[in-house]
């Protein structure tokens, strides 16, 4: 009897040590139990039965792709059930997330797979399920070439969260390209996100109102096919259309500038006829267009109506019908009133409610609809204010969601916000009934790339499913080795994706606020100065950070030329280069005029070689380096955004060129001061034209 015993013990302890050489699966599925076997994958076909219904054959299909590109391996689709095969098999629930979703081996996205030595069986609650089965099994590849193979394993696995969606802001920065917006999808249902939400303030093209978001707007046929390409890989893609707030871009039209609150204003009147006939044309033909259950009215950040009851109370400015408008009352009239529209179109309801939470007024929740989905947003670490969300939702049993950032729209690249936040907001929904998740890519800045943010976009949709957050400190690692199928392209990404991150640490130690924005402003203000003298060893260590990154992608670009992730990441790593290296350089032209030091000594050679000569110096440096890298970003721009916008983000670029190249010019003008040794130089406020502080 004993030695049964310990053969059992042996063998269970031989199977976890194996489970730790494993590929770590993002997300990690919640049951996984790994077995001796191993499967050839040369040796697999992929059994498809006749008359498959099109999603069975796009799910074959896939899988196939999937394992060629891995490991180089053809896997047949066949028709003839023989030898060693994938066999993938589901249930008849819907493909895509409808209301009252829940989670648990039970819920429409579970499935469950079992790979021994003679095949692979898999097995989804509905297509999705079994589509989802698929995403894990394309990371199980191990080995390498003919000699790939999957390890024996079973597994049991469905969502810890059953919405995990991202939120893609359409029209308030920059508009995605098709193309990207695709990338985009894919990304979200690599790691099993069920939701894509289409942010628009003006960028939805409406028939009805021609003039709304000309230039910018996003066609139907485009919006069409995004809709069906995310139905094929079981994405819902979600109006988010703004119909309260947000919305200057239609106000500023003359044509409906009188249907705000205020002329020219930000929120709808709802007590306007014209307006509220306006809202009802939209939201009729947008639903007509998107065809998921779920409608994002927004409502979010209404402040404009707010200020002006407080202006009306103060006496400066003018009252309604001799009345001080009520604030809260317009913005649950215009709630009631979408919810009417969408409920006769169908559709549930989705609205923020930070206006309430943020001024404390908890009593309002009494008035919303109880039949909407409210997500909770908050981009902070402050847990005391995520539970001020919770706790209201929870009081008033609303369904809701959390819905933490991307934090970049202020920034170069994502800073650890992004993570921090994710990280503390995910398991506080998990543990309080929150019923998903939805993620915000901002592009307010304009000038921001968010190709380099598929990774955290992945982050937190691994989050969202799996029972625990990932590990932060291997993310980069784990994301790129089930990511990148090239080890060499794998290896430099994974170098210059930590190497940007860190010059990125470094800058935000130098500028918390906003990093991105210190990269245009003028570097001899005060203020700015001091913030350089005080932090010059950060960025000088953000400057070689960006600088070994930079390193890795010249590597790989000379093997993946056009590549579009190798593109985006050296723009933004030279970005963070120059933005510290503009703060390093303006801080020495400064001081080294200023010095009392210096007084009269070495000018000429200070004045012409150092400052600004025509071939180098530190003006001319920085014209040379952010000229080059104008259209590099312009090309960047262009391989995720549609040309709106392209011409104010690169006004920014001839801007800074045209500054340096003032200083360089008057520069070279103060050459031809004549000075004695011991006298010091001019005022450099007044030589260069600038201002000393605001």
């Amino acid at each position: 009897m004993k030695m049964p015993i310990i053969f059992l013990l042996l063998s269970l302890i031989f199977t976890m040590v194996r489970a730790l050489d494993h590929p770590v699966l993002l997300p990690q599925p919640q049951q996984i139990t790994y077995g001796i076997d191993q499967l050839k994958i040369a040796d697999l076909t992929i059994y498809l039965a006749d008359k498959s219904a099109q999603e069975d054959i796009f799910n074959a299909n896939e899988l196939a792709g999937f394992l060629k590109s891995r490991t180089g391996i053809t896997v047949p689709v066949v028709n003839q059930k023989k030898g060693k095969q994938v066999h993938i098999s589901h249930g008849n629930l819907q493909a895509l997330p409808a209301l009252n979703e829940t989670s648990g081996p039970k819920c429409r996205e579970a499935y469950t797979m079992k790979i021994d030595k003679n095949g692979i069986i898999i097995n989804g609650n509905s297509s999705t399920g079994a589509y989802y089965a698929i995403q894990t099994l394309r990371q199980m590849a191990e080995g390498g070439g003919s000699n790939s193979f999957f390890q024996e394993a079973e597994i049991s696995d469905y969502p810890a969260l059953p919405y995990r969606g991202l939120l893609v802001s359409m029209g308030e920065g920059a508009n995605y390209n098709e193309q990207f917006a695709r990338e985009i999808i894919d990304e979200l249902a690599r790691f099993k996100s069920n939701q894509f939400y289409f942010y628009s303030e003006s960028s939805i093209e409406l028939d009805s109102f021609p003039l709304v978001g000309y230039k910018s707007k996003i066609p139907k046929e485009v919006i069409r096919r995004l809709v069906e390409y995310g139905r094929e890989r079981h994405v819902d893609i979600i109006p988010m259309q703004a119909l309260y707030g947000h919305l200057h871009d239609i106000f500023r039209i003359e044509k409906y500038s009188s249907l705000s609150t205020v002329p020219y204003g930000f929120e709808f009147d709802p007590t306007n006829p014209e307006a509220r006939k306006m809202v009802k044309t939209m939201v009729d033909e947008i639903c007509e267009l998107f065809p998921s259950k779920f409608f994002h009215a927004g409502f979010d950040e209404t402040w404009f109506t707010r200020r002006l009851s407080r202006m009306q109370a103060d006496g400066v400015a003018p009252l309604k019908n001799g009345k001080v408008i009520d604030a809260n009352d317009y913005f649950v009239q215009q709630l009631n009133y979408v919810t009417e529209l969408l409920r006769a179109n169908g559709k549930t309801g989705m609205a923020w409610m930070d206006i309430f939470v943020n001024e404390s007024l908890m009593d309002q929740f009494k008035n919303v609809p109880k039949d909407f989905y409210y997500p909770a947003w908050y981009y902070d670490v402050d847990t005391s204010e995520m539970m001020k969300w919770i706790r209201v939702m929870n009081k008033y049993k609303l369904k809701y969601f959390v819905q933490p950032s991307i934090d970049n729209w202020n920034d170069l690249y994502s800073t650890q916000m992004t993570y921090d936040n994710a990280d503390i907001f995910l398991p506080l929904g998990k543990e309080n009934g929150a019923l998903g998740m939805i993620q915000c890519l901002w592009t307010d800045a304009m000038i921001t790339l968010t190709r380099p943010s598929l990774l955290q976009i992945a982050y937190t949709a691994v989050g969202a499913w799996q029972k625990d957050n990932p590990d932060k400190n291997r993310f980069v690692e784990q994301y790129s080795l089930q990511h990148y199928d090239d080890p060499q392209y794998r290896n430099g990404m994974i170098r210059a994706l930590n190497k940007v991150q860190e010059s990125n640490d470094y800058l935000s130690k130098v500028f918390p606020s906003a990093s991105q924005n210190e990269a245009w402003v003028d570097p001899f203000r005060e203020y700015f100065l001091k913030k350089v003298r005080d932090n010059k060893t950060e960025l000088q260590k953000s400057r070689l950070a960006a600088e070994e990154a930079l390193e890795a992608l010249i590597i790989l670009e000379k093997k993946y030329p056009e590549d579009p992730m190798v593109e985006s990441m050296n723009v933004v790593s030279r970005m963070m280069e120059y933005t510290s290296m503009r703060a390093l350089f303006a801080e020495y032209i400064h001081n080294r005029w200023t010095s009392p030091s210096e007084l009269g000594k070495y000018q000429g050679f200070f004045l012409y070689y150092d400052l600004a000569g025509h071939c180098h110096s530190k003006a001319t440096d920085l014209i040379d380096y952010f000229s080059e890298l104008k259209s590099d970003y312009e090309k960047a721009y262009i391989n995720e955004y549609t040309r709106f916008k392209l011409g104010a983000a690169l006004a920014r670029f001839d801007h800074e060129i045209q500054f340096w190249q003032k200083i360089q010019i008057m520069g070279m003008e103060s050459t031809r001061i004549e000075l004695k040794p011991e006298e010091p130089l001019p005022d450099f406020y007044k030589t260069f034209d600038l201002k000393k502080d605001y």
